[in-house]
């Protein structure tokens, strides 16, 4: 199932028709053949505060865990919630609704096993 959601992410992020620096931190996921190359998949960390802060970057998809957060909005960038556990549904409510920041991606129920965002779904949120 990860391994889906990754491929998901990927063709989501292909189909926005947009440039994009993607940090996967999965040891075993490959990037799907067919993809154009609209972007870069870094494998593990990224320097996340440097990319954000360069005058290219037009937004930010972020989980919202609270250092993400921080440095989307020093950033000054647009931020994409899709929060995955713990405290960062809370963290992508404060984007949302108090700094107005964005969108957020629908995220699982937990009664969704198995829940995977479609693409369309990533790509018209970029």
């Amino acid at each position: 199932m990860h391994m889906i959601k990754l491929d998901e992410i990927a063709r989501g992020l292909e189909m926005s028709g947009y440039d994009f620096v993607w940090a996967v931190r999965s040891k075993t996921w490959v990037v799907p053949d067919g993809l154009e190359g609209r972007g870069l998949v870094l494998h593990g960390w990224a320097p996340q505060r440097r990319v954000l802060a360069h005058r290219a970057m037009g937004g930010f998809m972020s989980h919202c865990g609270w250092n993400s957060v921080l440095e989307g909005l020093s950033a000054e960038k647009p931020m994409m919630a899709w929060p995955m556990m713990a405290e960062q549904h809370l963290n992508a409510k404060f984007v949302m609704y108090k700094l107005q920041a964005r969108l957020k991606i629908p995220t699982r129920k937990p009664w969704e096993d198995g829940f995977v965002v479609k693409r369309a779904v990533i790509a018209e949120g970029i």
